[in-house]
């Protein structure tokens, strides 16, 4: 049976059909034989007629009361002289019209996003992971195959039932936040293209967010993990280079295995990092994360490098760019020999980066430039943590705290 991403490559040449129409129906991989029955047995007769293509060969259904004649978008034939046989030929945009609208408008959200919103991969996935897990909910509540929802299909009462759904299963409020701002940015674009008229998440309250303090290391346990790797392999230096870094400079786990060698002027401690939108920054490095970062590029770099290398800075054991994951298993290593609390990740370094600063008197834009934060009010969390830290020091030192 001929898979339907055999047909849609050659739909995408023949017919200038833009590629974000075109990926979910690659994704589907609807045979053919399915896709043609429901063609025969669900004529459009508002659907004006166009030129056929071929798409493959499958068994002709046999007629009955249910197949008054065939549609005027729709016919069969034989594959070829020598080889005779069915064949199905079918209008590409009807497939289009007809396999899956909703995944249709998906995918050009997607491709919107990424295109003009300059939404990073991880935002990509997560509202794609959160548009489709709603997708599947409204499909059960409404009692519709996923391939008959419609934008209309979808009120307010629907995505609160939704949510409250996700908190009755324990999902954290700002996972839940991240699943409205997916689902708000659809009905956005949805609008915007002219699908629908009205938002119907537009009434919706934003869920108020648990403040949690970030967690962060004090200053003896940080310069104790930092001193941990060994410096005479090259694995080791690679460790202590991206833990000093990751300190130094407060940079995000995904800004650090995407630093390339062009982007760094190590003898100067400057590193050109991009952020979540592939924003750009620039960020300066200590002298321990310079003279950390030079050993590395100069002893332990060459020993790792392989074919598949490019430009990466940190390499893993084969030579690949070292990945988000991989960050987090050396950092656990090394948390786990210093026994310190569970739950230390690469974030707890740019967590204490903010602290540290803080508690020596930065300024609080300053740190915020540092961090990449587009908003103030996020940066704004870490100074709960330096008046956290006065408290204590109050109760210590008063003598009638």
């Amino acid at each position: 049976m001929t898979p339907l991403s055999g047909l849609l490559r050659q739909t995408y040449i023949d017919w200038d059909i833009p590629l974000p129409i075109v990926r979910p129906l690659i994704w589907r991989n609807v045979p053919l034989q399915t896709l043609g029955t429901f063609l025969l047995l669900n004529p459009d007769p508002e659907l004006e007629a166009c030129p056929h293509t071929y798409v493959g060969d499958i068994p002709r259904p046999k007629a009955g009361p249910q197949i008054r004649g065939v549609s005027p978008y729709i016919r069969w034939g034989h594959s070829s002289p020598k080889k005779p046989g069915p064949k199905l030929e079918v209008c590409p945009l009807t497939l289009l019209r007809l396999v899956n609208i909703m995944y249709n408008y998906i995918d050009s959200f997607m491709a919107y996003m990424e295109t003009e919103k300059n939404a990073s991969a991880h935002t990509l996935e997560n509202y794609h992971r959160d548009i489709m897990q709603g997708l599947d909910f409204f499909s059960v509540e409404t009692g519709k195959k996923d391939m008959e929802i419609t934008p209309a299909d979808i009120s307010l009462g629907l995505i609160r039932m939704f949510l409250a759904d996700l908190r009755l299963k324990g999902l954290a409020k700002s996972s839940v936040s991240r699943k409205i701002a997916a689902w708000r940015s659809f009905f956005r674009y949805l609008g915007r293209e002219g699908i629908i008229e009205k938002n119907p998440i537009r009434g919706l309250s934003p869920l108020k967010p648990d403040r949690k303090l970030p967690k962060f290391l004090y200053q003896d346990d940080c310069f104790r993990l930092l001193e941990l790797p060994a410096r005479d392999n090259p694995l080791g230096l690679r460790d202590r280079a991206l833990m000093e870094v990751l300190y130094a400079a407060g940079l995000r786990v995904s800004e650090l295995v995407g630093l390339d060698k062009g982007n760094m002027d190590v003898r100067d401690g400057d590193l050109k990092v991009y952020g979540k939108g592939s924003k750009e920054r620039v960020v300066p490095l200590g002298s321990y994360a310079v003279k950390a970062l030079l050993d590395y590029l100069n002893n332990g770099r060459p020993r790792l490098a392989a074919a598949n290398s490019g430009e990466a800075v940190f390499l893993n054991a084969r030579g690949g760019r070292l990945t988000d994951r991989g960050v987090r298993t050396i950092l656990n290593k090394y948390v786990t020999l210093l026994s310190l609390e569970k739950g230390v990740s690469p974030h707890t370094l740019r967590h204490t980066f903010a602290t540290h600063l803080l508690d020596r008197g930065a300024d609080l834009r300053a740190v915020q430039e540092l961090l990449g934060h587009s908003r103030l009010s996020t940066t704004q969390i870490y100074t709960h943590l330096t008046r956290q830290k006065l408290k204590e020091v109050y109760q210590k030192a008063h003598p009638r705290a």
